[in-house]
């Protein structure tokens, strides 16, 4: 079983990226999967705003990060390169925190051009893999008073997700830890 860090930006659990990541703990679960949350809504702005890396909340998702096969990034693609409160995070990861590790982003947006930059800025980190990333329209789900309903589609894709990464990070790494991956541009998957 594969230690999997799901990454979310979600301001909250009622939010869509919240369902989202619910929905996709839940898959990775299923896939054999064995998932730790890590919400970066939760940490302290200000250590974030002022790159304190000293921060023990910080220094906690470092070393959750750090255990993991395999990061997956839930966030809104409406910006190209993700959050700010994405970028701030990753600003502060030491380098190469991904050596070693399957990453894939999985991105939310309303048209299907939020998805250009899906997982960019992931490679200045040496991932072993990154997989295509994952855009699901914001239409595939539906607001409802007990929360949102996901479109099948969007079930179906999620599981998919899940599936591939912890296939992937099931596998050994083919190099050495901290050596620079050749990351190629693909297409996310629609």
């Amino acid at each position: 079983m594969a230690h999997i860090a799901l990454i979310t930006t979600s301001p909250t659990s009622r939010s869509r990226l919240g369902a989202i990541t619910r929905i996709l703990g839940r898959e990775l679960n299923r896939a054999g999967g064995d998932v730790t949350t890590v919400a970066l809504f939760d940490l302290p702005h200000s250590a974030l705003l002022v790159g304190d890396q000293q921060n023990q909340q910080i220094r906690r998702t470092h070393r959750l990060l750090a255990t993991a096969r395999a990061a997956v990034l839930v966030i809104p693609t409406y910006e190209a390169s993700g959050s700010a409160l994405l970028r701030a995070w990753l600003a502060l990861l030491p380098p190469g925190a991904f050596a070693g590790k399957t990453v894939q982003a999985v991105g939310l947006g309303a048209i299907r051009s939020h998805a250009i930059g899906l997982g960019s800025g992931l490679g200045q980190h040496s991932p072993e893999r990154v997989l295509p990333g994952c855009f699901l329209y914001e239409r595939w789900l539906e607001g409802h008073a007990a929360g949102w309903r996901v479109a099948t589609n969007a079930a179906d894709q999620l599981a998919h997700t899940a599936t591939e990464v912890c296939t992937a990070a099931a596998r050994k790494p083919t190099r050495p830890r901290g050596s620079r991956s050749r990351l190629a541009l693909t297409k996310p998957r629609c």
